[in-house]
């Protein structure tokens, strides 16, 4: 794992020359594996956003789909 940087030390970018464009699609259930027990979306979808933006310099999350 990357070691965190010291306060007011920068990391270096991840791309290099210029910027580049990926997708990544995180998809956080509404319940654990019994499909009874709920999970704080919200929780882990502030978090993912957190390290998302760091990591990458930015983040989008999208309301909640239906599907089947």
């Amino acid at each position: 794992m990357a070691k965190a940087p010291k306060p007011g030390q920068r990391r270096r970018p991840l791309f290099k020359e210029g910027r580049k464009s990926g997708l990544v699609v995180l998809f956080v259930p509404s319940v654990e594996r019994d499909g009874k027990m709920p999970i704080d979306q919200d929780r882990w979808v502030d978090a993912a956003l957190e390290m998302f933006g760091r990591t990458f310099g930015g983040a989008t999350a999208y309301r909640k789909a239906k599907g089947i």
